[in-house]
């Protein structure tokens, strides 16, 4: 069983990056195989751990909702909305990379805690589609409540609705974050997907022990 706590304390139903860490420290640990299975509250995820590659089998998506429109501060912003193990609100504009952090915590933030999310609030995800197979996002995170370099559920996310909606192509999609560069492949089927990877480099940054 994995479980996942915020910053704020609060528990998600599910981590996309958190779980591929979880299986690199299982298989390097000898808990489990290169090949598991993790329980989650969004349901059961795949893993596989090759080297310092790990791939995640994602819970299948909800059907993506229609373009739709919020009013913030004046300002009708418009976004789509998916849940891939979490909620995500898609937002999509131009040069995400030269977005100022504040403004990525401001909306990100704002459309977060819009009423159209209540109670459980929404992961936000501006977007850019760079070229077809590739796309930039940066992500405000429910929970952290700040932006944060990587959020794997985001990019499950803004591929789907990218290759869907803003003609990113077929997947695999290259999704490019602060925190580095993650693949994203899916089965299309009609007005749903499934078959959903995640797949990305992991790296041991240190290692302690808990007396407990």
């Amino acid at each position: 069983m994995l479980r996942i706590f915020n910053a704020d304390g609060s528990e998600a139903e599910m981590c996309g990056n958190g779980a591929r860490c979880v299986a690199a420290f299982a298989a390097r640990a000898g808990i489990a195989q290169p090949r598991m299975v993790m329980e989650t509250m969004a349901g059961l995820v795949g893993a596989f751990v090759q080297d310092d590659v790990v791939a995640i089998q994602l819970t299948d998506p909800s059907s993506p909702e229609d373009n739709d429109f919020l009013d913030i501060d004046d300002t009708r912003i418009p976004f789509y909305f998916i849940n891939s193990g979490v909620p995500h609100a898609i937002i999509f504009r131009d040069r995400v990379a030269e977005m100022p952090a504040d403004e990525v915590a401001k909306t990100g933030y704002a459309v977060r805690s819009h009423p159209a999310f209540e109670p459980a609030g929404t992961n936000v995800d501006f977007v850019e589609v760079i070229e077809p197979g590739r796309i930039r996002v940066r992500t405000y995170e429910r929970g952290v409540e700040e932006e944060t370099l990587a959020c794997g559920t985001g990019a499950v996310a803004s591929a789907i609705i990218s290759s869907r909606i803003k003609g990113a192509g077929e997947p695999p999609i290259q999704v490019e974050m602060p925190g580095g560069t993650l693949t994203v492949d899916f089965k299309n089927r009609g007005n749903s997907f499934a078959d959903v990877w995640l797949k990305g480099k992991v790296e041991f940054v240190y290692e302690g022990r808990i007396a407990l």
